[in-house]
């Protein structure tokens, strides 16, 4: 089953919608069912030059965590969206009764330990992730709506990359030099090679901005 979303001049035949959020509405791909199409609000404006960003900069975290960083096959401007790898979120329903945890004096108190303990468990494998990816000056959106848990407390974050522009800092969101020396020490020599001209196009973009300004 299928629809037809319009984004300007164009038609977008999309699935199920799997959620809704500030940005963008996520649906299912009808033409590939391990995948899933994120539609930004009309309001939503960006510039090629960071929607080509947001693509090479996922690709690359993609490579390197690829358990946490579903990979991206297609970021667009017209219409504005993108098409990534779907995930199944084991926590879905309690996580939005999580959201509400430090807003909701009503829950049971014995929903309100159990979300306790989760949110614990749910912080530690957050920092897992996040701390190695800050270290690469990546920030990710950690935001209950924003990553998913599986059966084995896989965490990964479901969240646009951006490739700067990040809670309106201009500076880039991620550092050059540290992403080059930990793109090197790749094994694999093919994913290494593709990192590395990822990271190429990255940099020329984010140069390439910089002269705007």
């Amino acid at each position: 089953m299928s629809e037809s979303i319009k984004r300007g001049e164009k038609n977008i035949q999309v699935g199920k919608e799997l959620g809704r959020g500030r940005e963008k509405v996520v649906y299912t791909d009808p033409d590939n069912e391990s995948r899933v199409k994120g539609i930004f609000h009309e309001y939503k404006k960006d510039g090629v030059e960071k929607i080509k960003g947001r693509f090479y900069l996922t690709k690359i975290l993609h490579i390197l965590y690829p358990d946490n960083i579903p990979d991206i096959h297609l970021a667009a401007s017209n219409p504005h969206m993108i098409i990534i790898d779907k995930v199944d979120d084991q926590i879905a329903v309690t996580k939005q009764q999580l959201g509400k945890l430090g807003k909701d004096k009503h829950l049971a108190d014995e929903l309100q330990e159990e979300l306790k303990e989760l949110n614990e468990r749910v912080a530690y494998h957050k920092r897992e992730v996040s701390k190695p990816l800050g270290n690469l000056g990546v920030t990710v959106d950690s935001a209950p709506g924003n990553f998913t848990l599986d059966a084995n407390d896989h965490i990964t974050f479901v969240d646009t990359v951006e490739p700067w522009g990040v809670y309106g800092n201009k500076s880039p969101n991620f550092d050059f030099e540290k992403l080059k020396l930990v793109i090197e020490n790749i094994e694999d020599n093919v994913q290494k090679k593709h990192a590395l001209t990822y990271l190429e196009h990255l940099n020329k973009l984010d140069e390439e901005r910089k002269i705007k300004k």
